[in-house]
């Protein structure tokens, strides 16, 4: 039974959330962090790149690990700027974001957790939640998940980063959801 698993991630703030998840979960995984770059190929296909990134890292590294990929997804638009979040918020900031969604803010985050133990053998567990996009109120406090701070998930009047560490944020995280179900798996299968 596996009980050491490695995240392999340079995004110390994603891990950190995985491992209380995780903790949360099933505290006999224990969860280390590896600061390995990645490479991530061009696509707008969350699970594709999510496939690439654990093979690749199962390369390096040839342990049971996870990998983590997500974004934002803006309804109105075809897959954008999805796997692209990070380079979009790079180039047009959270304002930019923002006046491509004021006419139709209709959003979800989704979250794809790829789990791998062999060279062909991965798993997916993702993770979406609807909500919508609402005007930056500040400038942006978290550069390393900057979206936290304007997607309002469905059923709140509270954005994410308004979340963290409340007893509703599991309930309106993607990335809690694909946590969820990896240690669903994870635990049927160990």
């Amino acid at each position: 039974m596996i009980k050491d698993l490695i995240f392999a991630t340079t995004n110390s703030q994603k891990f950190q959330d995985v491992k209380r998840y995780i903790d949360k979960l099933n505290p006999s995984i224990i969860l280390h962090q590896t600061d390995l770059e990645i490479l991530e190929p061009q696509s707008l296909d969350i699970k594709e790149i999510a496939i690439f990134k654990a093979k690749y890292a199962w390369e390096q590294i040839k342990k049971p690990l996870i990998i983590d990929d997500g974004g934002i997804f803006i309804e109105k638009y075809n897959q954008f700027p999805g796997a692209l979040s990070k380079w979009v918020f790079k180039g047009i900031g959270l304002d930019g974001i923002w006046l491509l969604a004021q006419e139709n803010p209709k959003a979800y985050f989704q979250s794809t957790i790829a789990y791998i133990d062999g060279p062909d053998n991965v798993k997916l567990f993702s993770g979406i939640i609807t909500g919508k996009i609402v005007k930056p109120k500040q400038s942006v406090q978290n550069l390393i998940m900057p979206y936290t701070e304007i997607f309002m998930p469905d059923g709140t009047d509270k954005v994410y980063a308004e979340l963290k560490h409340t007893i509703d944020e599991n309930k309106y995280n993607h990335r809690y959801k694909a946590t969820e179900e990896l240690v669903k798996w994870f635990n049927s299968h160990n």
